[in-house]
């Protein structure tokens, strides 16, 4: 009888020692810029941070650090800004952030360093994205530089922020 009183209890420790196991899924951003045709360029960016929201407003870190990857201009090659996912805490987000430091275009003719610095993309992930316990999901931005690069004159001419878009790409 005095194993019954304390089977409940014994059942509560066990539940309660179990921590936080079970409330991270793997994320892995990449970048291409596939849509353009002014192919023999490369797009470089300076990557100083990404992050994810499901309200616009309360951030997760995905990555900080100091990365630049080069995106071949016209082409469907994928970079990811890491080789292996990023464990992310579990939830449905809405919203990716990059802070780049910077962007330059290496040009047949040489390297220009676009003037703006330090710029902040809010991004809407149009279906959302679902991070699941101990599951991996890939999100892919196309930077579609044509809508927003003058690569003649090394400026961006257009509107960065809505040229971008987000999707879900299976791992």
């Amino acid at each position: 009888m005095r194993f019954l009183k304390v089977l409940p209890l014994f059942f509560f420790l066990l539940l309660g020692c179990k921590g936080e196991e079970g409330t991270e899924g793997t994320v892995n951003v990449g970048f291409t810029d596939d849509a353009s045709t002014k192919q023999g360029t490369v797009l470089k960016l300076s990557i100083e941070g990404i992050y994810l929201s499901e309200d616009g407003t309360n951030w997760v870190t995905v990555w900080e650090g100091s990365k630049e990857i080069s995106l071949d201009v016209g082409s469907a090659t994928e970079v990811y800004i890491s080789e292996e996912g990023i464990d992310v805490k579990t939830g449905t987000y809405l919203y990716l952030k990059i802070d780049l430091g910077g962007i330059t275009l290496s040009l047949p003719t040489g390297e220009l360093e676009l003037p703006q610095t330090d710029i902040e993309l809010t991004l809407s992930i149009s279906t959302g994205v679902e991070v699941n316990p101990g599951e991996s999901v890939n999100l892919l931005v196309d930077m579609n530089s044509e809508k927003w690069l003058d690569v003649e004159g090394g400026n961006i001419t257009g509107d960065i922020q809505n040229s971008i878009t987000v999707s879900v790409v299976n791992p």
